[in-house]
């Protein structure tokens, strides 16, 4: 005996699989290509900034905290600006954290040498190159010493680490 129910046509449950399919596709490109397109744009090219000691001298005055200034030649070589937070950290060759180091601008006013803290970040200009100095404070229980090689290591505003080459006071 037949039943009297009809069921769908193999045509069109065919065709409605193939819709269902699309759509699930359209979706699923939609949320993968917004969800990398949110990766690509927090994404950008490390920096490329060289920084390079000078000369370091001991500072003594009762009026300031630190212990040194080293002078150095930051360089930006790469091709888009970057920006450098002015507080950073030195530390010895071995990696063991000796203390921070603070951009500061040299002025020299008729009272004698003064230092001025950079309080906001220090944007160098692909190709530029600045001599600047940074103050050295060191974290109990290091001083800075001659005769031991240490490195600075300041952040951008872009959240990258940029290193200096070492140095010995």
């Amino acid at each position: 005996m037949r039943s009297k129910r009809k069921a769908i046509s193999p045509i069109i449950a065919t065709l409605i699989l193939i819709v269902i399919t699309v759509i699930a596709g359209i979706f699923l490109y939609s949320f993968v290509s917004g969800y990398l397109g949110t990766l690509s744009s927090t994404t950008s090219t490390p920096p490329n900034v060289q920084i390079s000691p000078v000369s370091y001298y001991q500072h003594y005055d009762s009026n300031t905290t630190y212990n040194g200034v080293i002078e150095v030649t930051i360089t930006n070589v790469g091709s888009t600006p970057v920006s450098i937070v002015p507080t950073g950290s030195f530390y010895f060759a071995n990696g063991t954290l000796a203390g921070s180091a603070t951009l500061v601008k040299k002025i020299l006013p008729s009272s004698g040498l003064q230092y001025l803290l950079y309080t906001s970040p220090l944007t160098l200009t692909p190709g530029q190159t600045v001599e600047i100095n940074v103050t050295l404070v060191a974290s109990s229980p290091y001083t800075v010493a001659p005769g031991y090689s240490y490195y600075l290591k300041f952040t951008t505003t872009t959240g990258y680490t940029i290193s200096s080459t070492s140095f010995i006071p």
